[in-house]
């Protein structure tokens, strides 16, 4: 009888174990599911919170950047352009005329320096500087010859000056003038008396 009890009893005691052990593995698994997912959310938190300090800090560089370029300008005597973005930080560009004739065109260009110091060109000789387009975008290339009379230009502060380009072959009707990579609107241009416009 007393063997029958124990037998009973271990058996018992076996199947609370088992069923103790079933319950400890199922919360365990989901208590590991649950800090996998947590662990998971954290991260995609952080993840998007680091690239919106990226994005910000990308920025603040950015501006910092700038403003430690902008006090270096202020040691300088003068300005000087580079490429579009200077050009149209310290210059206003006007194009108060355009005449076309024999295929020959000549754009008059109005630099005005709104500056408290000159503005310099650095060697606006590079043939890409001064082109113009036509409705096609298709380019015509300023002259030998006047790109270098004007390579070395200089705007005196709080003043403007004239510059002319020449430009030769030019087939169609240009629209716009590109200066240093900035794209500016051709006025509506005049064509010259010629022969070739009567036919002779």
């Amino acid at each position: 009888m007393k063997k029958l009890l124990c037998l009973s009893s271990l058996m018992f005691a076996l199947s609370v174990a088992h069923a103790q052990e079933s319950s400890f593995t199922e919360d365990f698994s989901k208590l590991t599911d649950d800090v996998s997912k947590s662990v998971k959310k954290g991260w995609d938190k952080s993840k998007d919170a680091l690239s919106d300090f990226s994005d910000d800090a990308k920025v603040q560089l950015d501006k910092a950047g700038e403003s430690i370029k902008s006090s270096f300008d202020d040691f300088k005597n003068s300005y000087a352009v580079t490429d579009a973005a200077t050009l149209q930080k310290y210059l206003v560009v006007e194009i108060p005329a355009v005449s076309l004739e024999d295929e020959h065109l000549t754009v008059t260009v109005l630099l005005k320096n709104n500056q408290d110091k000159p503005v310099k060109f650095k060697d606006l000789k590079n043939k890409v500087d001064v082109i113009v387009l036509d409705q096609d975008s298709i380019a015509y290339f300023a002259t030998d010859a006047s790109l270098q009379h004007n390579n070395k230009i200089i705007v005196p502060a709080k003043a403007a000056v004239k510059v002319t380009w020449q430009f030769d072959n030019v087939a169609t009707t240009p629209v716009t003038l590109r200066l240093m990579n900035a794209d500016y609107p051709l006025p509506k241009i005049s064509s010259g008396f010629s022969l070739k416009s009567l036919g002779l």
